[in-house]
């Protein structure tokens, strides 16, 4: 190949092509190979066994452990409690607010307002003696007497829907005896089409996301019965 003597006093002009200065650099320099090569003698904090690394490594405060296993010990070994970067003060103390007992707890459950109680015996006593009745977030108004028309009218929904679910079509032979559900779930709205038999897993179903299932069950009694 020809090269002009400029490149030759710079020391360059060697390959024929890009290509084959990659593939022999890539070959020839690795490690104590390259030019730009630099390792300083380090000792490792976990085992203490002499390693080399190198200088960027050092500079940026980092290759201070042999391997990925001393790594993984080294850190679990140092960096627990306050010697943690992110170290917060710990665990905090609490007072149950059922019991009065003082005990401990991880700071970010207690700030986040999650843990107030010790035990879920106390939790749940507390919600059954605070979250009764009207002050409970899911009260609709408390027990309502069902009127002797929708009495009458239980068998004849149930009939209507061939002892079926409306929603998973289990025969009552197989969920036991079917409820019957009010679509906007007003009680005293007795209509037809306004009820409709469903299986007792379905029924606790409807009891959330109410706009929900008025929608999808309204649509489907009118696609059916309309």
């Amino acid at each position: 190949m020809k090269v002009k003597p400029s490149w030759i006093a710079k020391g360059e002009g060697r390959f024929c092509s890009i290509r084959c200065r990659s593939e022999w650099q890539r070959v020839t320099w690795k490690g104590a190979g390259n030019p730009r090569y630099s390792q300083v003698s380090r000792i490792c904090e976990t085992c203490g066994r002499s390693f080399g690394v190198p200088l960027s490594r050092v500079k940026a405060k980092v290759g201070r452990f042999c391997s990925n296993t001393c790594r993984g010990k080294g850190v679990g070994q140092f960096l627990r409690g306050s010697n943690a970067p992110k170290w917060a003060g710990g665990n905090l103390t609490v007072k149950c607010k059922e019991c009065g007992k003082e005990f401990q707890a991880r700071r970010y459950s207690v700030l986040s307002g999650r843990k107030k109680f010790c035990s879920r015996e106390c939790c749940s006593q507390w919600r059954s003696k605070n979250l009764r009745g009207e002050r409970n977030p899911l009260w609709r108004g408390g027990r309502v007497e069902y009127s002797q028309d929708f009495k009458e009218k239980r068998e004849t929904i149930r009939e209507r829907e061939g002892r079926r679910c409306f929603l998973c079509q289990r025969h009552e032979t197989a969920t036991g005896k079917l409820d019957v559900h009010h679509i906007d779930y007003d009680k005293n709205n007795n209509s037809a089409s306004n009820l409709v038999a469903l299986c007792h897993s379905c029924h606790v179903k409807t009891n959330g996301k109410r706009i929900f299932w008025t929608g999808l069950l309204s649509r489907s009694m009118e696609a059916i019965y309309v």
